[in-house]
């Protein structure tokens, strides 16, 4: 069965040391670079390469590199290196209300810290080597709600009982069949 996953391709805001740091431009260069890579690509570059792990072991590496003050962001990284499936349908979201890219799930994930750098592109921010191949059929979908609909988490999966299901089902029907 065909699961729908929601993923931002760039987290906004991020911690250099003693100062928080707001890169606008980042964003751009960062869904420029996936979309002609092909690939949805995420950070967590201190945890490593999880590839082959449990979701026990990849949660064990995540607590011991960043500790419980990072909250659960290794779900996020078992459902990117676990869940996700070849052939799932890939929303890529900016913020809480605007999905910007539509994609099909073309591979497994990978690990490169080398793409993940070249993904950063010399802005001051961690790199993002966690990779899957995506096919970005409708790259150039955009759609802005008047609300949030996705969830803060970085990946997450878009579930029939999720509260914003008929909103999203209704404007996702004219790309891709929803049933």
């Amino acid at each position: 069965m065909v699961r729908f996953w929601v993923v931002a391709p760039y987290r906004n805001e991020r911690t250099i040391p003693g100062q928080r740091t707001w890169h606008p431009e980042g964003f751009e260069q960062a869904w420029e670079f996936d979309k002609a890579s092909g690939v949805i690509a995420t950070g967590w570059y201190r945890v490593g390469d999880v590839s082959g792990k449990s979701r026990l072991q990849i949660k064990e590496q995540y607590l011991k590199v960043y500790g419980k003050e990072r909250g659960l962001g290794y779900v996020s990284i078992q459902r990117f290196w676990i869940d996700i499936k070849p052939g799932d349908l890939m929303i890529a979201r900016y913020g809480l209300k605007e999905i910007v890219g539509l994609g099909k799930v073309a591979g497994a994930p990978f690990y490169s810290l080398e793409k993940g750098k070249e993904w950063a592109g010399g802005l001051p921010i961690d790199p993002h080597p966690n990779m899957i191949p995506v096919d970005w059929d409708t790259c150039t979908y955009s759609h802005l709600f008047p609300r949030a609909v996705f969830q803060r988490a970085t990946v997450s999966e878009l579930k029939r009982f999720h509260k914003h299901w008929p909103t999203i089902k209704e404007v996702l029907s004219d790309v891709w069949n929803m049933d």
